[in-house]
């Protein structure tokens, strides 16, 4: 009787060992998984450096104006309604030029345009400068002595 007693109770022991090792896998698992599930949903809140191999040919400045591109493949993103499909975007004449960047005329769906552009080699922090611009200009909206934003090509280069 008492042989019968201490096995039943050592089976127990080997059972609640299975269930207390089982419970803390799950737990651990689900807590892996809230971890990931956070820390992507914080990622799509940032403004998201990406590294872009290749760049397509109708949104290149060399394929639009003939000349060579000298912009980085690096590019700072940001997606909302004033994205601009960047296919549609058409560069022409080389207004001015400087350490930031170059601005050129241009036409987005037929309508004449400025297009300002960040040089290849600039520090990260004058695209973050430019994406401030943009943002900064998203928010004052329309205004007679500023000018108006149509929107921006963040997701391919060069970033306009």
């Amino acid at each position: 009787g008492l042989q019968a007693v201490r096995l039943i109770n050592d089976e127990m022991d080997q059972v609640d060992g299975i269930i207390i090792g089982v419970t803390c896998f799950i737990i651990i698992f689900v807590l892996a998984g809230l971890f990931t599930i956070l820390y992507k949903k914080r990622k799509s809140f940032k403004d998201i450096i990406v590294t872009k191999a290749t760049v397509a040919k109708s949104n290149s400045y060399k394929s639009n104006v003939g000349g060579k591109s000298d912009y980085s493949n690096q590019l700072i993103v940001f997606t909302d309604e004033w994205e601009l499909d960047p296919l549609k975007l058409k560069f022409s004449t080389l207004l001015g030029q400087g350490a930031f960047g170059k601005v050129v005329t241009g036409y987005y769906d037929d309508q004449k345009v400025a297009i300002k552009l960040v040089r290849e080699g600039a520090p990260l922090s004058y695209k973050e400068d430019l994406v401030a611009e943009i943002t900064l200009m998203k928010r004052v909206g329309s205004h007679p002595n500023i000018v108006c934003l149509i929107g921006a090509c963040t997701l391919s280069e060069p970033i306009a």
